[in-house]
């Protein structure tokens, strides 16, 4: 027997509503009759069969009047449906009441939500939620929370006008709101983030894996806001400013950053990386950690960096960086600008290495303390103030000014135009590669250069210590110039220029290829003691009394005195060819401590009335030895190892002492109102067209002893000799005590 249709029909019945039992639905909410739906609160599937239930705008809004209201698709069940909510027809209420959305499986707002007096929006979605119309939530009370596993995304020309928080929360899917979007304040959690607002952004908390967030009015955080980007953050308030964390309780770390805005203040962390930074007025950033860079940085204004003793690297990988005026304040400083560099605040670093491609200074009332190395390139540098640096180096081709409130030291390879280095202890380069400059004016308590290469094209120094420079060049003094000593050193020629003056406490100590100074008219030259070493000429011109000391060298020497010229014990002056030595008008030479060794002829000129003595028992006059005057000197004094050959016309108003281990000789007149001493291996003094003439006379030698006196002789003393020619014009006689021993036979 066949089954009847009513059996069937009931057998197909019970099939279908087995396989619909507990199925997941869709919900749509629109202007429709109520289908399939519960009449209140939590609404969802009546019969929890699946399919498509229908909630009435209508009831959803006169359920929200007493209560707050949950839509939701959270029943278990089996496809085919997957338990979506779809807004298809606007929403509005008018109270404070909360609206929830909830579903396992998307939220599509494809009709305008508005909640006008504070009311709540909560969405719930297992797997993303698609804002295809506008959410508008009036109210400071009134917030937006999403919180889904799946993307959050908008349609073009949507907007979500919220007037409070914005709580959006995808988990780790993206976030993408890019349309003309208003937020009370905002809280965003995703993975790739990208929102736009078309006001003023408060952020109170992100995490994401990147975040591009575009406002047009500031972007801020509040306090306790924890922003977390693990990638890039992209900020672009337009013209105006970013603020962010600094405010406390919160945390901010971003695995880069890049900001477009005008003031911008940023408190990270951790280290923070610049990907870029576009239209700053003034950058306030103070980081945890490393301060770096990977893209351009432009600030119009003032950029302070901070980064509580960490590294500080800008500008060093080509990228284009620029600042108005720059504060640092970090570990180990690296910042390489395209523009001028202007230093401003108080700044410090264990190290620095400031480089521009236009001038670097800073300003007045500027600190820089760095505790290492200080490095510093520009087209000029001009730094000053409160400025120290543990060491010191500079590059520029143009003019470089450091004045230094401790000790200068010059390190590693240094160049420069017109220098000028000021130190308020000492200046040295003890540990200097090189240093190669134009005009250098240099001032400090001490002044030591030449520890590596050193050139400048002229030297200015001032120094209530010593002063001591070794050049591999030329040296050329100019200016006015002190020291408590100085030891000047050139493989040149070292000279001042016309108007130089150098004033040196102390020792003077000069060495050149050739020395020539203090010859000029208007030049002036004092020393304390003077020391000279050259292979060439030395000529040098002293405006007060000459003190020779220690060992002196030279290929010929002048050396004038404006004073007396003395020397101090174990002084010694060796010299190739000539020397002339002039004292000043009324004061007297008196080198009795000074070793002479002369290859070629001597002159010692004195005032009328003045002394010479010139008697150390090893000098080596090998040449002719004059004593000179434009008056008539008062006592000569000179001993020689070599033959001495008394050169040119001598009158005396006093003694003359000249002895020799060799044979003692003349050459022109002489003329000696006191004692004559006499002594040497031979002497042959006066004869032939010669006036000689002695107020009395010793005389010593082991060998023959010829004097022709053209006047009466006086001997006196004890004389010996191995024999004697002894002639007179006059008589002869001998003063109390004399006593003459001849070896041989006299005449």
């Amino acid at each position: 027997m066949k089954p009847s249709r009513k059996l069937l029909s009931s057998v197909i019945f019970v099939t279908l509503s087995s396989q619909l039992l507990h199925a997941v639905a869709d919900i749509t909410i629109s202007n429709a009759a109520n289908s399939d739906i519960t009449l209140s609160t939590p609404f969802q599937d009546a019969t929890n069969n699946g399919g498509t239930s229908n909630l009435r705008v209508v009831t959803l809004v006169g359920a929200l009047g007493p209560s707050n209201v949950e839509v939701n698709t959270t029943s278990t069940g089996a496809a085919p449906f997957s338990g979506q909510i779809k807004v298809s027809d606007t929403i509005t209420w008018a109270n404070s009441n909360r609206l929830s959305l909830v579903a396992n499986s998307n939220i599509v707002i494809a009709a305008t939500i508005n909640s006008i007096s504070g009311g709540d929006l909560n969405l719930t979605s297992a797997t993303g939620v698609a804002f295809d119309a506008d959410v508008v939530m009036l109210g400071a009370s009134g917030q937006l929370s999403v919180s889904t596993s799946g993307a959050i995304t908008q349609a073009p020309l949507r907007k979500l006008l919220i007037d409070d928080l914005a709580d959006l929360n995808a988990g780790t899917a993206a976030i993408t709101l890019d349309q003309a979007n208003n937020f009370g304040s905002l809280k965003l959690t995703g993975g790739v983030v990208r929102v736009n607002e078309s006001s003023s952004t408060l952020l109170t908390g992100v995490s994401a894996s990147s975040l591009n967030l575009t406002s047009a009015g500031s972007i801020a955080d509040s306090s306790g806001a924890v922003i977390n980007v693990t990638g890039l953050g992209t900020l672009n308030a337009g013209v105006n400013a970013i603020t962010l964390g600094d405010v406390g309780g919160g945390t901010t770390n971003f695995g880069s950053l890049n900001l477009t805005g005008t003031v911008l203040t940023i408190m990270e962390d951790s280290g923070t990386e610049l990907a870029g930074v576009t239209g700053a007025t003034t950058l306030t950033l103070t980081s945890d950690g490393a301060i770096t860079d990977t893209g351009n940085i432009n600030v119009t204004g003032l950029a302070k960096f901070n980064s509580k003793g960490n590294a500080i690297l800008l500008g060093d990988n080509g990228e284009t960086t620029n600042f108005g005026s720059l504060n640092i304040s970090g570990g180990a400083v690296s910042i390489s600008e395209d523009s001028n560099m202007d230093l401003v605040g108080v700044n410090t670093a264990a190290s620095a290495v400031l480089s521009s491609s236009g001038a670097l200074t800073n300003a007045a009332a500027t600190s820089v303390a760095i505790g290492g190395l200080g490095s510093f390139t520009g087209t000029s540098i001009s730094l000053g103030g409160a400025f120290n640096t543990g060491t010191l180096m500079f590059n520029s081709t143009g003019a470089v000014t450091v004045s230094e409130g401790s000790d200068t030291n010059i390190v590693g390879v240094n160049t420069g135009g017109d220098t000028s280095l000021t130190s308020t202890s000492a200046i040295s380069d003890a540990n200097a590669t090189s240093v190669d400059v134009g005009v250098l004016t240099l001032s400090g308590t001490s002044i030591s250069l030449g520890g590596g290469t050193f050139n400048a094209s002229s030297l200015n120094f001032n120094s209530t210590g010593a002063v001591a420079i070794q050049e591999d060049s030329s040296s050329l003094v100019t200016g006015t110039n002190t020291g408590l000593s100085v030891a000047l050193s050139s493989t040149g020629a070292l000279t001042n220029d016309s108007t130089a003056g150098l004033t040196v406490t102390n020792n003077a100590s000069f060495g050149g290829a050739t020395i020539t100074l203090g010859t000029g008219a208007s030049d002036t030259m004092n020393f304390g003691s003077l020391t000279f070493n050259s292979a060439g000429a030395v000529s040098i011109q002293e405006d007060s009394s000459t003190v020779l000391t220690g060992t002196s060298t030279g290929s010929s020497l002048a050396l004038t005195s404006a004073g007396a010229i003395t020397d101090v014990a174990a002084s010694s002056l060796t010299v190739t060819n000539t020397v002339g030595i002039t004292a000043g008008t009324g004061t007297s030479i008196t080198l009795d401590d000074t070793v002479f060794n002369v290859g070629g002829n001597t002159t010692f000129t004195a005032s009328g009335g003045q002394d010479i003595i010139a008697n150390n028992t090893a000098n080596a006059f090998n040449g002719s030895v004059t004593f000179a005057s434009a008056g008539t000197l008062a006592n000569v004094n000179v001993f020689d190892t070599t033959a001495l050959n008394l050169q040119a016309s001598l009158t005396l108003t006093g003694n003359l002492i000249a002895r020799s281990n060799a044979a003692l000789t003349d050459n022109g007149d002489l003329s000696v109102a006191g004692l004559a001493t006499l002594a040497g291996s031979t002497i042959d003094i006066g004869g032939g067209t010669k006036t000689t003439n002695f107020g009395s006379l010793n005389l010593n030698s082991a060998g023959a002893v010829t004097i022709q006196e053209d006047s009466s002789t006086v001997l006196s003393g004890t004389s010996t000799a191995g024999s004697l020619s002894l002639t007179t014009a006059g008589t002869i006689t001998d003063s109390t005590g004399t006593s003459l021993t001849v070896a041989s036979g006299s005449t």
